[in-house]
């Protein structure tokens, strides 16, 4: 039987800072965990040290091959007496891949979040906020998740990707279901994403190819290569939830720490305190929990541990950067530290491909934000409720009154 703690480190019903705690102390207590989803695979979850865990993020026994790692998951439904279906989030995209696949499908993508490139986004991210701010009612209870958390990161990747406006809501409430790991949303939304992809837009971007992304992964190619329709669905699937689901999180994690910790006023009054705010939020509450799977080519041993052949492993991405050999005063939410180490967005060959396009969108906000309300304040005191993912950290609303 797996204690309610260890649950806690891939599910749960949780509040505000509750999932912390159990992070924490599973990290104090052993760097290996076994846990189960609530689709039922089960994991071994590594919760560990800020050193330890870039060690494991960048094992290379620990494979991100989609086939093994899909196998292993049917072979734990079938024994559970559960149909076989594994979510299009796990097809053949560079989050799923090993070198030389993996360098080969990341080229592929990332001119599009160079950081050349996001740069001469910032102008335009910088007016769409503005607008979206423009539209926030002063004095009343707002939710900051759906009035601009959700909508600008949505809208950026999807103009990046080429994709219409009238699908943008669908696509925000598929991958939302994704991130559940509740079979009963997963797997229908699973198939409606893939068919729209598969079945819609990319056909109709080989024939009207348009000057985005999408287009461009269709019809162009790299060094003479190009995407079979395998990897195209599942480039396309995991760009447009990945370029958003992070950066909606982080927006709502450092709006709500700021707010709660009476530091808005500060970062009001001098908005050279952005960075360090989003870097503190990116260590203390990171926007996402989890790392995807991966799986062990061989027996490891991690902190003593024998993780066996086969076993399907995630590394908790809080536990790291609240570790006391880290950082000072690692349970305080500080703005005067020199720095905010944290393994946020990955460490070695899958650092995330969008980490500077994350930042930019939730400075972009976080500044705006601070100095068209100065005065804003939280409804409550009481902490929101997360969102019910294994893999992502970040409420399911944030309600402000945004006062100047």
């Amino acid at each position: 039987m797996l204690s309610m703690s260890t649950q806690h480190l891939i599910g749960g019903e949780l509040r505000g800072s509750e999932h912390h705690h159990a992070e924490d102390e599973a990290r104090a207590a052993c760097p290996v965990h076994q846990a189960r989803m609530p689709n039922g695979i089960e994991l071994t979850v590594v919760t560990a040290g800020l050193e330890q865990a870039r060690q494991v993020l960048s094992d290379d026994r620990l494979s991100k091959d989609s086939g093994s790692i899909n196998a292993e998951q049917v072979r734990q439904l079938e024994a559970l007496g559960l149909p076989p279906g594994v979510s299009v989030m796990f097809g053949q995209s560079m989050l799923f891949s090993d070198d030389p696949q993996h360098r080969r499908l990341r080229k592929l993508a990332g001119l599009t979040f160079g950081t050349r490139r996001v740069q001469q986004l910032r102008p335009h991210i910088e007016r769409l906020t503005r607008d979206l701010i423009d539209t926030l009612p002063t004095g009343v209870p707002v939710d900051l998740i759906t009035a601009l958390a959700v909508p600008l990161p949505l809208q950026v990747i999807c103009e990046l990707l080429g994709i219409p406006e009238r699908d943008w809501p669908a696509l925000r409430e598929w991958t939302e279901d994704l991130m559940t790991e509740d079979r009963e949303l997963t797997l229908p939304a699973s198939r409606a994403i893939g068919a729209y992809f598969q079945h819609q837009l990319l056909p109709a971007k080989r024939e009207n190819p348009d000057d985005r992304l999408l287009s461009a992964l269709v019809v162009a190619s790299a060094d003479g290569d190009t995407l079979s329709a395998d990897e195209l669905l599942a480039m396309s699937v995991l760009l447009v939830t990945a370029g958003h689901e992070s950066t909606t999180n982080l927006i709502g994690n450092v709006v709500y720490e700021l707010l709660r910790r009476d530091l808005w006023g500060a970062v009001a009054a001098d908005t050279g305190l952005v960075d360090k705010a989003i870097e503190e939020t990116l260590r203390w509450d990171p926007p996402v929990r989890n790392t995807p799977h991966r799986i062990a080519r061989e027996d490891l041993e991690i902190g003593g541990r024998t993780v066996p052949e086969g076993s399907l492993l995630v590394v908790n991405l809080g536990a790291p950067s609240r570790c006391p050999a880290t950082v000072d005063q690692p349970d305080e939410f500080l703005l005067t530290r020199d720095e905010s180490p944290h393994v946020t967005f990955g460490h070695g060959i899958h650092f995330c491909l969008g980490a500077h396009l994350a930042r930019v969108e939730t400075q972009i906000v976080l500044r705006q934000l601070v100095q068209r309300f100065p005065h804003a304040r939280l409804v409550t005191n009481e902490a929101p409720a997360r969102r019910p993912s294994a893999i992502m950290s970040g409420y399911e609303y944030v309600h402000v009154v945004w006062e100047s």
